[in-house]
C-alpha cells in the first residue's frame, strides 16, 4: 500500500449548505482523504 487512507463520514443532509466549503477545508487540513457520503438518504 503506497498510501494510508484516513477517512470520515460526512452528513451533508443535517449540516447547512453553505458550511461546506469550510467541512472541506477543514477535512484537507486534518489529512482526510476519503470520505463517505449519502449513507442514510
Amino acid at each position: 500500500m503506497k498510501n494510508l487512507l484516513l477517512g470520515t463520514a460526512y452528513y451533508d443532509e443535517y449540516m447547512p449548505y453553505d458550511r461546506l466549503e469550510k467541512d472541506v477545508r477543514m477535512m484537507k487540513k486534518a489529512g482526510i482523504n476519503v470520505v463517505r457520503i449519502a449513507e442514510s438518504t
